[in-house]
């Protein structure tokens, strides 16, 4: 599923018993690694923001989604689905946050990878990808002995970002 992106690894996918399916008449259709992460915020950058976290998340809504100094999340990735299943994704991922009691989740994704193109395209990703635009963010490698072939492929090919890397 993920043979045309670079470092793509198996190696948090399954663990602590978080990877879920999505299965209809006994048959997986979808899954996804979903990860219950909980962070500390120290500090909210910008004067704006600041005043949004201390009044807003007084509003029902928000305060569900936001707590002062803590943002709770689902850190998903491993994301699979069969082909013309791909529907199937937002009750696996409304599933994962209900598990935990938790309202947001979170997949750090290439935008050019193909499984990131359709996962957007299914629309409907909540109130804070309404409010909050999608970041961007640079890939570092260090190439250690490598062939300038070898290389190329990094340039071309989306990359697979493990929510390990980034929790």
């Amino acid at each position: 599923f993920y043979e045309g992106h670079t470092f793509f690894t198996r190696q948090n996918i399954y663990f602590g018993d978080y990877y879920l399916v999505y299965k209809k008449d006994g048959e997986i259709l979808a899954g996804c690694q979903a990860n219950p992460e909980v962070w500390e915020l120290l500090d909210y950058p910008g004067g704006i923001n600041k005043y949004l976290m201390k009044y807003a998340t007084r509003l029902p809504i928000i305060s569900k989604m936001f707590v002062p100094g803590y943002q709770k999340f689902i850190a998903i990735e491993g994301v699979w689905y069969k082909e013309g299943c791909e529907k199937h994704l937002h009750a696996l991922f409304e599933t994962a946050c209900a598990m935990h009691g938790f309202y947001s989740a979170v997949i750090w994704m290439d935008g050019e990878s193909p499984v990131y193109k359709k996962i957007l395209s299914l629309g409907k990703l909540g109130i804070i990808d309404k409010l909050l635009k999608t970041a961007e963010g640079d890939i570092r490698v260090k190439f250690n002995n490598y062939v300038e072939k070898d290389r190329q492929a990094y340039y071309d090919l989306p990359a697979y970002i493990s929510c390990f890397d980034m929790t």
